[in-house]
C-alpha cells in the first residue's frame, strides 16, 4: 500500500514539474515578444500610422481600452501577463499605444 502511495506521489510531482517547465517556456516566449514590440515601437513606429499598419508591425495587443466619453480614442496595451510575472519574477516592458480616430498619436514603453 505504501509503495502504491509513494508511486502516485512521485508521478504527481513529476507531472507538476513538466507543467511548470512548459509555463516557463511560454512565458519566456511572451517576454521575448514584448521586448521585440518595445524595440520595434522605438525604432519604426511613426505618429499618424493607422491601427492596421501598427497591427501589421507589432501584432495584436494584449488589451484594448476605450475610455468612456473620449470618442474615438483607444489605448492598445502590450504587456507580460500576470501569471508569468508571478511564477518567474520577470520585469518585461509594457508598451502602450494611443490612437485617436484610428491613427497613432503617441506611444510609451516602461520597464526597460
Amino acid at each position: 500500500m505504501r509503495a502504491i502511495l509513494a508511486l502516485i506521489m512521485a508521478g504527481a510531482l513529476f507531472l507538476t514539474g513538466c507543467a511548470s517547465s512548459g509555463l516557463r517556456s511560454d512565458c519566456l516566449e511572451r517576454q521575448q515578444r514584448l521586448e521585440q514590440v518595445a524595440s520595434k515601437a522605438a525604432a519604426e513606429l511613426r505618429v499618424g500610422w493607422t491601427d492596421m499598419e501598427v497591427r501589421a508591425l507589432l501584432g495584436g495587443p494584449v488589451e484594448i481600452v476605450q475610455p468612456k466619453g473620449l470618442g474615438d480614442f483607444e489605448i492598445w496595451k502590450y504587456y507580460l501577463l500576470q501569471d508569468c510575472r508571478a511564477h518567474l519574477g520577470l520585469q518585461a516592458p509594457e508598451t502602450e499605444l494611443f490612437f485617436l480616430k484610428g491613427n497613432l498619436v503617441k506611444w510609451t514603453t516602461s520597464g526597460r
